[in-house]
């Protein structure tokens, strides 16, 4: 009988707040922020709607009617619903989520909101918030906050629930959900973001992990394609509001991700980056990247490097999706190595006796036909016999300590390894690298010699799509 009592006052904190609920299902939601002395936001369309607190219920639907109408205001932070013959209010005191809200627009949907959790599915999804724009479709969302005495019926329990216990995935399994993404960043760029997401996760308040099948990204001149994401990340688990700029800045400083194919296009130099991310996780300010093929492509060659480690400082305020300064974070403090690195042309050369070009013959062309499906980075390719191997790239305080084996032949020796020391630093505004070179060591039998020419056509075979000059012991790499 005691453990029957104790079952009992167990679940009264749920039994207490079972009757409130609402149920709507909506034709189509359109409200947006508007220069209104009576608040109005906009309309929606509804087929029926069901309010129930404590003990009573009302049902604001015309059962005449296939769907209903009614008037969206919000004022004085209270939201009310009207339709003409009923009001219904609620006290938004708590959420912020409405005084920041540009455009909100909902069509085809069913949402449930009682005291534990929330969910809603629909066809389509707009939202337009401080600078932040979604679209989604055909998707399902359910939120909890599993806290028995928090009633998530009320003005700030669904934001709160789903920034705690969510779970995103289709309305129709048939096919995955359609999103897309922008935001506006401080540079006054636009990050974009599209493509499908399987299932989307968040924990404990705190773990996120998202399933995507495809993703394209575009910022600035970069247009990323990736198939098969795999990420999780972290979250501060004590933000319980929407804020874009925390939740992005948590997830990149703990991030885990997993991509089998990754296609970057840069249109400004004409190149293109085709890789795996075997690793990528950030963790403790510092950056770990493993990929087991990296290959740089423009009109005219292709490096290939095959198992690329990066290691770098990534301090938390640095932004992972803004290269230029992930770069000068790697620049003070990371380290690469490479096992084997192989350049191949493709356009041939052809001159007379005398040296003259004659003609360049396209003997292949990785650049033009690179798709991400169908592209294989080492068909008709072998890294048996590369141009160099055994990088290694330690960087501290802006200066470069390079050790590499190279096979070219000079003066009869056809591989030697090359010792190079470097001051590195990055032109933001020019998007260079400068490497001022101090010290190149190549030892030649019993003798070492320094040999800078060697090393400026080594770098230039290395580099793809890019302006690779030297001046006074200094190279400038543009990128």
């Amino acid at each position: 009988m005691l453990k029957k009592k104790i079952l009992l006052l167990s679940f009264l904190p749920y039994l207490a707040m079972a009757n409130n609920f609402i149920e709507v299902k909506v034709h189509d939601l359109n409200v947006s922020k508007q220069d209104d002395i009576f608040g109005r936001l906009g309309y929606m369309e509804y087929e029926s709607a069901i309010i129930s607190r404590d003990t009573l219920s009302f049902n604001i639907s015309d059962r005449n009617k296939s769907k209903s109408s009614a008037e969206v205001y919000f004022k004085n932070n209270q939201l009310k619903l009207d339709n003409g013959m009923m009001t219904a209010q609620f006290d938004m005191s708590g959420n912020t989520f409405l005084n920041t809200l540009d455009k909100l627009k909902i069509s085809n949907a069913e949402t449930a909101i009682n005291a534990t959790y929330f969910n809603i599915n629909g066809s389509s999804f707009y939202m337009d918030r401080e600078g932040l724009e979604l679209n989604a479709n055909n998707f399902f969302v359910f939120c909890t906050t599993n806290d028995p005495e928090y009633d998530m019926a009320t003005g700030d329990g669904i934001v709160k629930g789903c920034m705690t216990e969510l779970n995103i995935t289709p309305k129709s399994y048939k096919k995955p959900v359609n999103f897309i993404f922008k935001k506006k960043l401080e540079d006054g760029a636009t990050f974009t973001a599209s493509g499908d997401i399987g299932t989307m996760q968040l924990q404990a308040a705190r773990f996120l992990q998202v399933a995507s099948p495809l993703l394209v990204m575009d910022y600035k001149q970069y247009d990323v394609q990736a198939k098969s994401v795999d990420l999780k990340c972290e979250k501060d688990e004590d933000l319980v509001e929407i804020d874009s700029d925390s939740l992005m800045s948590g997830c990149e400083n703990t991030a885990a991700l997993n991509v089998p194919k990754i296609l970057v296009s840069n249109s400004k130099e004409k190149t293109k980056f085709y890789f795996d991310i075997d690793t990528l996780n950030v963790k403790s300010e510092r950056l770990n990247f493993h990929s087991d093929i990296f290959q740089f492509i423009d009109t005219k060659k292709s490096v290939t490097v095959k198992d690329l480690d990066v290691k770098c400082q990534k301090l938390i305020q640095s932004d992972l999706l803004d290269i230029p300064s992930m770069i000068k974070e790697c620049l003070i403090d990371g380290s690469i190595e490479i096992d084997k690195l192989k350049t191949s042309e493709d356009v041939k050369i052809v001159t007379d006796p005398r040296g003259r070009v004659v003609s360049r013959q396209i003997i292949s062309n990785r650049y033009k036909n690179l798709e991400i499906d169908t592209y294989r980075p080492l068909a008709n390719l072998s890294l048996d016999k590369s141009n160099l191997s055994d990088i290694s790239i330690k960087i501290t305080n802006g200066v470069a300590k390079v050790k590499a084996h190279a096979y070219k032949n000079v003066l009869l020796k056809k591989n030697f390894d090359v010792d190079l020391t470097a001051s590195v630093s990055f032109n933001e505004k020019d998007s260079q690298i400068i490497l001022d070179v101090t010290d190149v060591v190549v030892p030649f039998g019993f003798i070492k010699v320094k040999w800078i020419w060697l090393i400026e056509k080594i770098i230039k075979n290395a580099i793809v799509g890019s302006n690779v000059t030297y001046d006074d012991g200094k190279f400038y790499i543009s990128i």
